[in-house]
């Protein structure tokens, strides 16, 4: 673990500040929480502009020194609403250069168009008993990166549903639960090896996250989740349908540093499944295993 923070500390000192600014305090949940949405302060124009960036890098790769920094980006233009806020996103990510994923040849950085979509997010959804917040936000896909159109990808739906209870003195837990649905033109594809692969129409991702802040800047957070995926059966090309379960713990740093809100920390992702699968590093569970894991820094800021 000493490593990894020492990893984590000089990702940060070379990486750009991308962050939200807060126009006020910032909650517990707010800050617990970088993939919501922070409400704003109402301001004379409903209109905003905001930017997110998620840094990811995997530790067994930095540790052989053939890792490759992948960023996934939005832009969000926002329109605010009655308690909520209707927003536009385009997506792109930016790769460093470094091995790819074969550990074959070092590739060159790079930029990639991801797909469009459109979020409503409504911040006070319902007060539940025993004082559980729901916070919600649903989105609608529109397929433009390049992957995306391989598959034959119509459309996306998601849902990102937060059910939050602060338990005081900066406790805060969350349960998150976020489903996806998928629409496809055909229930597979042929990948860039001219292999066929089934599409994925399904993914239904939950977790449990437990968080502490020690003042309004700096606080911890620990998470605990499955991610399961559901894909089609492709009848003529022999393909049968499954499904793959994941198990998902993660541990974060969280700081709002005059209006930064960065969210950095590890997280570990195994096939329970099929643990020692072709594509698994296999072997024993243990906690943060190098093989399973990545270096993760969330970062949005207020244009």
């Amino acid at each position: 673990m000493l490593r990894l923070s020492l990893y984590l500390l000089l990702i940060l000192s070379n990486f750009p500040v991308l962050a939200e600014t807060l126009s006020e305090p910032v909650s517990t949940e707010q800050l617990t929480m970088t993939e919501i949405d922070v409400q704003f302060r109402p301001r004379y124009s409903p209109w905003s502009l905001s930017y997110f960036n998620w840094a990811t890098q995997p530790v067994d790769k930095t540790d052989e020194g053939k890792a490759r920094l992948s960023t996934y980006n939005y832009l969000s233009i926002n329109y605010r609403l009655n308690g909520g806020m209707f927003s536009i996103r385009p997506t792109f990510f930016i790769n460093g250069s470094g091995y790819d994923e074969f550990e074959n040849e070092v590739v060159e950085s790079d930029i990639e168009l991801g797909d469009i979509y459109l979020q409503y997010s409504k911040y006070n959804v319902a007060l539940l008993p025993g004082g559980i917040g729901l916070t919600g936000a649903l989105r609608i896909y529109l397929p433009q990166a390049k992957y995306a159109k391989e598959q034959g990808k119509i459309s996306e739906l998601r849902g990102k549903f937060y059910f939050s209870k602060p338990w005081g003195y900066g406790w805060n837990t969350t349960y998150m639960l976020e489903p996806r649905y998928a629409f496809f033109r055909e229930r597979g594809y042929f990948t860039e090896f001219n292999n066929v692969a089934a599409n994925r129409y399904a993914v239904l991702w939950h977790y449990l996250e437990q968080a502490k802040l020690f003042n309004q800047r700096y606080g911890l957070s620990a998470q605990v989740g499955m991610k399961h995926y559901y894909y089609y059966d492709f009848p003529s090309e022999g393909l049968q349908n499954r499904i793959e379960d994941y198990a998902e713990a993660a541990m974060y740093f969280l700081f709002n540093l005059n209006g930064v809100n960065i969210k950095a920390g590890v997280m570990q992702s195994r096939n329970i499944r099929h643990p020692n699968g072709k594509y698994e590093p296999g072997g024993g569970l243990s906690l943060f295993k190098k093989e399973e894991s990545k270096i993760s820094i969330m970062t949005s800021f207020r244009l």
